[in-house]
C-alpha cells in the first residue's frame, strides 16, 4: 500500500499528507516511551498515517454503522479541512494537522429528505454528495492505563489481506 501510494502521487502530482497523532499520557515518564509502543498497543491505531488526495483507504472503526461508516467500508480521500493557518510544513505542531479528513463514498445512506430523495452530507452542494468529512477518534492503549492516541481511523487499502477482503462485495479483485 505504501508504494502504491507513492506511485500514485507521482502519476498525480498530489502531495503525501503524512498525519502525526496526537497522544494524552498521565506523565512525562510515560511520554518518553511513547515510541515503545506499537500499532497494536493502540487498536491498530497508526503512529503515522500517510495519505493523499485520490488514494484508496478503508475506514477502520464503526462511525454510523446504520449510514454505512463502518469498519471495513472502502472510500477515496477527497481533501481536507487545515485550521486557519494551518499545513504540514507548519512551525505550529497544532497546525500540522487537519481538522478532519473528507472522503468520497462509493455507497453511502444518509437517509432521505423531505422529497424522497437520497440526503447528502452537504445538502447545498449535489457534487459532494457522497463526500463525508472523518474527524479525529481517541483510541485507549491496551498496553497502558490511561494512555490514548487520537487520530484518523483510515488505512491505505489498494491491497487488503484475504482476512479483511472476506465477506466484502467488490467490484473488482486481482489475487496474488
Amino acid at each position: 500500500n505504501a508504494h502504491l501510494l507513492r506511485e500514485h502521487s507521482r502519476r498525480t502530482g498530489q502531495p503525501i499528507a503524512a498525519i502525526s497523532p496526537f497522544h494524552d499520557a498521565p506523565d512525562e515518564e510515560i511520554q518518553k516511551k511513547l515510541h515503545k509502543w506499537s500499532y497494536y498497543d493502540f487498536r491498530v491505531m497508526p503512529s503515522v498515517l500517510e495519505l493523499s488526495e485520490g488514494a484508496r483507504v478503508l475506514l477502520k472503526q464503526n462511525l454510523w454503522v446504520e449510514a454505512g461508516l463502518m469498519n471495513g467500508a472502502l472510500v477515496h480521500v477527497v481533501g481536507y479541512m487545515w485550521p486557519e493557518g494551518g499545513d504540514p510544513y507548519s512551525d505550529n505542531p497544532a497546525l500540522q494537522t487537519p481538522l478532519c479528513v473528507f472522503v468520497k463514498f462509493d455507497d453511502i445512506k444518509l437517509g432521505e429528505d423531505e422529497a424522497g430523495r437520497p440526503r447528502p452530507f452537504f445538502p447545498n452542494d449535489p457534487a459532494r454528495g457522497k463526500w463525508v468529512p472523518i474527524f479525529r477518534q481517541r483510541v485507549s492503549s491496551t498496553a497502558e492505563e490511561h494512555l490514548y492516541r487520537e487520530n484518523y481511523p483510515l488505512t491505505l487499502a489498494w491491497a487488503l489481506t484475504h482476512w479483511k477482503a472476506q465477506g466484502m462485495t467488490l467490484e473488482r479483485v486481482r489475487v496474488h
